[in-house]
């Protein structure tokens, strides 16, 4: 469902939605990792989810462990 879809944007309701679409974000890949939210989980990064980067001779690279 998309918040735009059950509020008026600028709206407390919006606001609502907006927190619930955010919540349930799953399997979400973004740069530091893969986001899994919940209610009770609003940063959703685990430690194995995680993942390090460095700049190494000017290229992007994930750090090895």
């Amino acid at each position: 469902m998309c918040a735009l879809k059950t509020a008026k944007l600028g709206t407390k309701e919006f606001r609502v939605a907006m927190r619930s679409e955010l919540e349930h974000a799953h399997e979400l890949v973004v740069p530091n990792g893969v986001v899994n939210t919940s209610a009770t989980d609003h940063v959703g990064l685990n430690q194995c989810a995680s993942v390090m980067g460095i700049v190494k001779n000017g290229a992007f690279t994930y750090l090895s462990q």
